[in-house]
């Protein structure tokens, strides 16, 4: 299965602390704007959750600038990129993100902003 989501890729942002820990607005709508995306798709082609295992293969893609720069060593860090959307998925694509056995990501330049998932598992 393979799903293409057409947003610019954010990294999970740290929790908030004000008397108790909470996660930032705009890390919530990222996360609720990809699960949405995912559960429609998966309910259009038959998709059931996997519940024993997974792998994904995830690609972060950025619009490539009008003056490109080195970009493999610049921010965000992959594993927040990954953190996000692992989170994002928990539940829908996967019942639990600890059964996640595999992951290959990478972030690259592209004509638009998308993340694109590839999943396999039972």
């Amino acid at each position: 299965m393979q799903i293409l989501i057409p947003i610019r890729p954010h990294p999970k942002q740290r929790p908030r602390f004000s008397g108790h820990a909470y996660t930032p607005e705009e890390t919530r709508k990222y996360e609720q704007e990809i699960r949405t995306i995912v559960q429609t798709r998966m309910r259009c082609d038959g998709i059931e959750p996997y519940h024993t295992w997974c792998e994904l293969d995830l690609k972060f893609q950025y619009a490539r600038p009008k003056r490109p720069k080195l970009f493999y060593n610049k921010r965000p860090d992959i594993d927040n990129l990954l953190k996000a959307v692992f989170d994002a998925l928990n539940g829908v694509l996967y019942r639990d993100d600890a059964i996640i056995l595999k992951v290959m990501a990478q972030k690259v330049y592209g004509d638009n902003d998308s993340i694109t998932i590839g999943a396999c598992g039972e």
